[in-house]
C-alpha cells in the first residue's frame, strides 16, 4: 500500500509518502526485496525480512515527489518498483555413502571364508 500523506507515526514536521507491504500467509518466509522509484538517483535499497510485513513511514518526502524537476511523477503517477525474491528452505537429499561399510563387510566376509 502507498499512502501519499504518510503514516500516522510519520514525521510531524514534513509530509512523507509511506509504503507498506504485507503478506497474507501466516507461514514464515524469508524475503529479500528491493524497492526503487524510477528517475531517482538511488538504485534502490535491499531488505531481508521474515515477519508479516514491512512499513516505510518516511519513504520519500511528498514535496520532493511533487517537485517537477525531480521527475518522480510521470503523467501525474508515482511508480514504485519492487523486486521480491522468496528464499526457500529447500532440503537437499543425497544418498548415504556406504562404501567404507561395504568394503569392511567384504574384508570380514573374505576372512571368514579363508580361515582354514
Amino acid at each position: 500500500a502507498l499512502n501519499p500523506r504518510g503514516d500516522n507515526r510519520s514525521s510531524k514536521t514534513t509530509e512523507f509518502i509511506s509504503i507498506s507491504l504485507f503478506k497474507e500467509s501466516k507461514e514464515t518466509i524469508d524475503v529479500v526485496l528491493t524497492m526503487r522509484i524510477p528517475n531517482h538517483s538511488s538504485t534502490g535499497e535491499q531488505y531481508k525480512h521474515t515477519n508479516a510485513g514491512l512499513l516505510w513511514r518516511d519513504y520519500i518526502s511528498r514535496d520532493r515527489v511533487l517537485n517537477n524537476s525531480s521527475k518522480h511523477l510521470v503523467n501525474g503517477t508515482l511508480t514504485v518498483e519492487v523486486d521480491i525474491q522468496v528464499e526457500l528452505n529447500v532440503v537437499t537429499w543425497s544418498p548415504k555413502n556406504t562404501v567404507c561399510k561395504d568394503m569392511l563387510k567384504m574384508f570380514e566376509t573374505a576372512q571368514d571364508t579363508n580361515a582354514d
